[in-house]
């Protein structure tokens, strides 16, 4: 049977390691180790989880446990308590019982051992869930009131200061404030230029090319512009919980602006005064456009196919207008130089090619009989098995070992890091080659024959929908490139290059 470890820092923790005490995870190992050795549980994964979250989402160790508990990996994982696999809200403990029980592994901690088959059990190990999240939401009423009182007070408790800012400590008092360094001059400039009737693309280029970057891109976006011409912050003002995060099922929803936010006055100087501040919301308002419904049917055959060669940013759909007779392809980074093409042109270019190359695809599938690798690949998968199986009896050996005394804890610890290693290497390649004669045994000339008649019919498809979804079964992706404008007049001269990626196996 085969067990994993647990091991997760709580606020407690940190705050004894901070006291002096020796350093959690360690200890942790060591009681859970003796606790393995005791009950002869062989233990061949330990999960150690350094960072910091409330969420299951925040923890990538605890997702991955969690997904091969629910595959049956594991008949069970030894944990200090309950409460360190989630503290989540309702939907995180949820995940966490469905997982053991789908999976049927048993939690074992020091104190209990839960068997998500025992109706007992799991109501217990529900209830330390429930009570492990009331814990938590104490402690961050007190946390979250504390900031509060902090904002309110005027001070910065944001971890990354605004553009335009530093955050500095407090003189002679707690907490932080913002002051104004070399960037507020460029803040300074924006409002400027908006104040003067300069557009938000226009400022960015004109930003872009006094070779003035923002703080963590190289070149500067509307939406970068719209948010510092919309923050006060550059008033002298504090604003807090003014996007806060929404949990929706799954995962953490975008963060949406919120009217409940607190907006004081703060201790830091300002940047712009109130007049320019609120001049400049009246012309965004003013220039404010309704978004585009997203329910629109899909107009672009290509979409999610094209990248372009030069800078490889995803290929767009330019749509007709007076000055575009027909819709364009175009590359949408404003940095880069392709130019863009008629997008029927390019879509007939690519399903020519696609032809040409089924064609000769069926042709060498024929010729050859089978696909002439999947021997080769069959005999490499069971040289990786055979590998994999004797790691594995290294692994348990080292585990008797360790509980014979012949092996310390760091001896074993080490020896276990390089072995686990392998193996994981090792499945990988097993994985690898296990899809790769997956795809080349389900892929018969039949079903490509069959591909190609409906490619032949492309154009007799109705919708972009249908066409797109044809093109994705095929097609991978393609790169273009195109490096000349077309003269006057000659809208349709095939001056670009399109290089096309199959998604069929190799032959």
């Amino acid at each position: 049977m085969s067990y994993c470890i647990y091991l997760r820092k709580s606020r407690a923790d940190l705050e004894l390691e901070a006291m002096g005490e020796m350093e959690t995870l360690a200890r942790h190992q060591n009681i859970l180790i003796d606790l393995a050795k005791r009950n002869h549980l062989t233990i061949t994964k330990i999960y150690k989880e350094i960072v910091s979250g409330e969420t299951i989402e925040a923890r990538p160790e605890v997702q991955e446990m969690l997904n091969e508990v629910e595959d049956g990996k594991w008949d069970g994982v030894l944990v200090m308590e309950v409460e360190r696999l989630a503290r989540g809200d309702t939907i995180d403990q949820g995940i966490v019982a469905r997982a053991f029980k789908r999976g049927k592994a048993k939690i074992v901690t020091p104190n209990k051992t839960y068997d998500p088959d025992n109706e007992f059990d799991e109501e217990y190990f529900e209830f330390g869930l429930f009570m492990s999240r009331r814990e938590y939401k104490t402690i961050n009423r007190r946390i979250q009131r504390g900031r509060i009182a902090a904002v309110q007070e005027g001070k910065f408790i944001s971890s990354v200061p605004p553009y335009g800012y530093d955050k500095v400590k407090i003189v002679n008092g707690s907490g932080y404030t913002l002051k104004p360094n070399n960037e507020s001059d460029v803040v300074k400039k924006i409002f400027s230029l908006y104040l003067s009737g300069v557009g938000m693309q226009k400022i960015c280029d004109q930003l872009d090319q006094l070779c003035i970057k923002p703080r963590y891109r190289n070149t500067w976006s509307k939406s970068t512009v719209s948010d510092i011409l919309t923050n006060p912050v550059y008033t002298g003002k504090i604003r807090w919980q003014y996007r806060p995060y929404e949990k929706s099922v799954g995962n953490y929803a975008s963060r949406r602006k919120s009217n409940d936010c607190i907006l004081v006055k703060g201790l830091h100087p300002a940047i712009i005064n109130d007049e320019d501040f609120e001049k400049a919301q009246l012309i965004m308002k003013k220039h404010y456009r309704a978004p585009v419904k997203s329910n629109l049917s899909l107009k672009n055959s290509l979409s999610g196919l094209g990248y372009c060669k030069k800078c490889g940013t995803m290929l767009t759909r330019l749509g007709a207008s007076s000055k575009n007779k027909v819709d364009k392809i175009i590359c949408p980074n404003r940095n880069c130089n392709t130019v863009s093409a008629p997008l029927d042109m390019v879509e007939k270019t690519i399903v020519r090619e696609l032809q040409d190359w089924l064609h000769d695809y069926i042709v060498r599938g024929k010729q050859e009989g089978v696909l002439p690798d999947t021997k080769i690949l069959e005999k490499s998968l069971s040289k990786l098995k055979s590998d994999l199986s004797k790691i594995e009896k290294q692994i348990s050996k080292t585990y008797d070992l360790l509980e014979q005394g012949v092996y310390t804890t760091e001896v074993f610890q080490s020896r276990h890091k390089v072995l686990e290693e392998n193996k994981s290497d090792l499945l990988q390649k097993i994985n690898n080659i296990s899809g790769k004669l997956n795809d080349n045994r389900l892929m018969t000339l039949e079903k490509l024959e069959q591909t190609q008649h409906i490619l032949d019919a492309y154009f007799l498809l109705e919708t972009p929908e249908e066409k797109n979804s044809l093109l994705k079964s095929i097609l991978d992706r393609f790169e273009y490139q195109k490096d000349e404008r077309n003269t006057k007049g000659n809208l349709y001269n095939n001056n670009f290059t399109v290089d096309i990626f199959p998604s069929l196996p190799q032959i």
